[in-house]
């Protein structure tokens, strides 16, 4: 017999519960996620489907993870939905190691306290308020200390921090993730790439400065967007007790493609916050944000790439 849990947040968001079932849908009053659970490849999901919408009424829905994932776990973020394709995020347990998180995060720590520019990439958002402080400095309103303060988000490239860490990006993206589509998601990669092996052959194109690992201290926040490749990864490094606030904001997709771009305006938004360590894969049409991080320090390594064809001339780094 199926048995269902819900419970609400102490402050106003509210907390979608699972509902762990084994072999049939079942749908709980009073709960916006139904879970699933898939024999075939020991996957499961949760649907937010948003039904009972008054429950929502100012509050932001957070996505409910369940406690144990033995391979995957899909999330729907509609009633309208396609296995990763469309409204569906793949969350992968232990994606990256804790002791591979601290790699990461040592390698930016180490680049951020040698001071240098290069490698160092600024938020489109930033930029203004960066030029505004460089005048004032340059006229003497403010000192120089108060201008080389750290910015709320950095994105630090991989190919900046070093051989082994462009190594390890190597390894995550090709034995790990590519690895993974092969062997769980085979049709989706047939969707995304013409074949459902040997996916590492083909050349990959990133998004601008990525693979990256991007920083965040209080005020930081990646606004809504689309990323617009063929596979989105976002993996947070960070221990849950290194930061407040934070985690992912991600909006429902429209069935209609027109109206596409006015998805965070017509669907519902939920957040989500992922485990240390766990993959958060989705098609890069999901519009989505970075949530503000109120205190501390946050690092999540990003990565949004389509593979082609063409003779391979370089590996993923």
């Amino acid at each position: 017999m199926a048995s269902v849990g819900r419970q609400l947040c102490s402050g106003s968001a509210l907390a979608l519960a699972a509902a762990c079932v084994s072999s049939q849908k079942t749908r709980s009053p009073d709960c916006s996620i139904h879970h699933f659970v898939n024999q075939r490849r020991f996957s499961s999901f949760s649907r937010c489907d948003g039904a009972h919408t008054s429950s929502f009424v100012g509050t932001t829905p957070h996505i409910s993870i369940p406690p144990s994932i033995q391979r995957y776990h899909e999330v729907r973020l509609a009633e309208s939905s396609e296995l990763y394709m469309h409204n569906s995020i793949i969350l992968i347990p232990n994606l990256i190691s804790p002791s591979e998180c601290q790699q990461l995060m040592d390698a930016v720590e180490r680049r951020i306290e040698k001071g240098s520019q290069q490698g160092r990439v600024y938020h489109a958002d930033d930029l203004p308020q960066r030029f505004w402080k460089s005048l004032q400095r340059l006229l003497g309103a403010v000192d120089v200390q108060e201008c080389a303060e750290v910015e709320p988000l950095e994105r630090l490239p991989v190919q900046y921090l070093g051989p082994e860490i462009k190594q390890l990006s190597k390894t995550i993206l090709e034995d790990r993730l590519l690895a993974f589509l092969e062997a769980e998601l085979p049709e989706v990669a047939e969707k995304l790439f013409g074949r459902q092996a040997n996916l590492a052959e083909l050349t990959p194109s990133f998004s601008n400065n990525e693979p990256a690992v991007n920083r965040y201290v209080k005020g930081g926040e990646f606004t809504p967007h689309k990323d617009g490749y063929a596979l989105t990864v976002n993996v947070l490094l960070s221990e849950p007790g290194a930061f407040t606030g934070g985690g992912t904001s991600l909006w429902q997709q429209s069935s209609f493609p027109p109206l596409g771009r006015l998805d965070r305006y017509l669907g519902r938004e939920f957040v989500l916050h992922p485990h240390q360590g766990m993959g958060v894969v989705f098609n890069g049409k999901l519009s989505h944000a970075g949530r503000v991080t109120e205190s501390g320090l946050r690092h999540v390594y990003v990565a949004s790439f389509s593979l082609s064809p063409r003779k391979k001339d370089s590996g993923i780094a």
